[in-house]
C-alpha cells in the first residue's frame, strides 16, 4: 500500500516483530479485541481458521474507530 501511494499502513498485533518497514504503524491489537478471544473454527470446511475472529476484529475497528481503512492482523 505504501508503493502505491498511500502515505502509511497500520498493523494491528499482538506479537512484536522486527524489520518492520519504516512507515508501518504498529498498533496494540489488544486495544480492538483482546488476543484471549481469539478463536479458530472446531469443524467444517473452515476448520482452523481464523476467519471469523479475523472477521469479527475488522467489525469491531470499523465500529470503534468509524473508519474504513483496510488492516491488517498478524497473529
Amino acid at each position: 500500500m505504501i508503493l502505491t501511494g498511500h502515505g502509511f499502513v497500520v498493523l494491528y498485533t499482538y506479537k512484536d516483530f522486527e524489520n518492520i518497514p519504516e512507515k508501518v504503524k504498529i498498533k496494540d491489537a489488544n486495544n480492538i479485541l483482546d488476543e484471549s478471544e481469539i478463536f479458530q473454527y472446531k469443524k467444517g470446511f473452515n476448520k482452523e481458521s481464523y476467519s471469523g475472529f479475523a472477521n469479527w476484529f475488522r467489525y469491531k475497528h470499523l465500529f470503534m474507530k468509524k473508519n474504513p481503512l483496510g488492516l491488517i492482523v498478524i497473529y
